[in-house]
């Protein structure tokens, strides 16, 4: 008998499958035709097209199972009368949820050749929070996707179908992921950072370089929702952990406190300063107080 993972999934890779030719023409037309939303990031008919299909046959497939996709976040929602506990609290409180960032580093997308990324979650439950149990994961670019059920991590080549498991690799690379929102922040609340910085343009595709070893840790700030859930269940599952940046201490639930109270630009913004790093590695060793 399937899981939810399993079926979860299973689910998602035949649904990339059917969205991935919208995806590349786009990619190789010449013009993707952005607009700018309240919230200052782009958003395409191609985000618009992916998320769309994915929610509704998730919806049919998962009937009880609420969906939070990127672009409809805050769908149907007067912002203005609702505070954020309200705003949270029916999805989070299921004890499953499924998250999707339809084309994460739309700016990326929008200006082509640059790296991003489709990627959802499952989540499950956990006390007061959620905390991610199976995802998949898209480098169109790279022409490979990434998923997790169990204890295993997947790589698929999409051209030819191939498959393999995959384990993190030890890297001599020595840097770090970090936005440049968080940048400032680290400068203004006196963080160095230890290693030089990268940032990809989009904060899923930085987040698997952590997993696979690409990258030695990235940090986690003013990233939404969306763009944490898939590729933390990936990097748990290749020994990756989520610590709080002030204490070190590991981290095993996103809870509602954590979340932004300003619905109007930053509903599903993540406030709490996180890293994530292999298990092994001291937050210290990458960002620390000058």
């Amino acid at each position: 008998m399937h899981t939810i993972e399993t079926q979860f999934t299973t689910t998602l890779r035949q649904l990339i499958r059917e969205v991935m030719p919208t995806v590349l023409r786009a990619v190789a037309a010449e013009s993707r035709s952005p607009v700018l939303k309240a919230d200052g990031s782009y958003v395409t008919e191609t985000d618009l097209f992916v998320e769309r299909h994915l929610i509704e046959r998730l919806r049919k497939l998962f009937p009880t199972v609420p969906v939070l996709g990127e672009e409809m976040a805050t769908e149907g929602r007067d912002l203005g009368t609702v505070d954020a506990p309200e705003f949270y609290a029916s999805f989070l409180t299921s004890p499953f949820h499924i998250i999707i960032d339809p084309i994460d580093g739309t700016k990326n997308f929008v200006e082509g050749g640059k790296p991003f990324c489709i990627a959802a979650a499952l989540t499950r439950a956990v006390g007061d929070g959620i905390w991610p149990v199976a995802s998949v994961v898209v480098l169109p670019m790279e022409g490979v996707m990434f998923w997790t059920d169990d204890q295993q991590v997947r790589r698929e080549v999409l051209s030819s179908g191939a498959i393999e498991e995959v384990e993190r690799r030890s890297s001599s690379c020595r840097r770090i992921s970090v936005n440049s929102s968080d940048r400032a922040w680290l400068i203004q609340n006196g963080f160095e950072m230890r290693l030089p910085w990268i940032s990809s343009g989009s904060s899923v595709h930085d987040f698997m370089g952590t997993a696979t070893g690409e990258l030695c840790g990235s940090m986690v700030g003013k990233q939404r929702l969306w763009d944490l859930m898939a590729p933390l269940a990936i990097a748990e599952r290749l020994g990756c952990v989520l610590r709080d940046l002030s204490t070190g201490g590991v981290l095993s639930r996103v809870t509602p406190s954590e979340l932004s109270s300003d619905l109007s630009s930053r509903a599903w913004g993540i406030d709490r300063k996180m890293v994530l790093a292999p298990l092994g590695t001291e937050v210290a060793s990458l960002i620390a107080p000058v």
